[in-house]
């Protein structure tokens, strides 16, 4: 019976590189989602446990695999999650930054709204809570996007809705 036992060797040593492999691209995406500049700890903390329990089920999963095609399976199937989870956390940073600057652009506009001349203060303060108004729309759009094309367009769109605003 020595080709039953060569294939439980094959199958064996399939299941170690395959595990090994996932442990490899766990700890890359962990560094990945510890090098993003706007999470806090609590928020990388999640997502790396989210990778740790992507983890745990895809060895459950391999270790259950009874040919080296369900153990591939099974590995690309969990790689799939993890880079799922840090294109999420990269997402979520990018939201965080944006925000920082739409809130950065919102004050330097109502700066220099606060800085024209010849216009009454109840004109300047309408046209700073048109402002605010726009920035918390944009903020909205940036929680809203599925994606980093559309964070952009929504700090865009932002931006230039309250350069409108001081230009009127």
């Amino acid at each position: 019976d020595d080709l039953g036992a060569k294939n439980i060797t094959i199958i064996d040593n399939a299941k170690d590189k395959a595990t090994e492999e996932l442990e490899k691209d766990a700890g890359d995406a962990k560094d990945k989602i510890d090098k993003l500049p706007n999470l806090s700890d609590d928020e990388k903390k999640a997502a790396k446990d989210k990778i740790d329990e992507a983890v745990k089920e895809g060895k459950e999963q391999i270790e259950k695999g009874e040919s080296p095609e369900d153990i591939t399976e099974s590995k690309k199937d969990t790689v799939e999650s993890i880079d799922k989870i840090v294109d999420n956390a990269k997402l979520a940073d990018e939201k965080i930054a944006a925000k920082a600057e739409l809130e950065k652009k919102a004050q330097s506009t109502k700066d220099a709204i606060d800085e024209l001349t010849g216009i009454s203060k109840e004109d300047k303060k309408n046209a700073k809570e048109l402002v605010d108004q726009a920035l918390e729309d944009a903020k909205k759009a940036v929680d809203q996007a599925k994606d980093s094309e559309a964070v952009q367009a929504a700090v865009s769109n932002g931006k230039k809705a309250m350069d409108e605003i001081y230009n009127k």
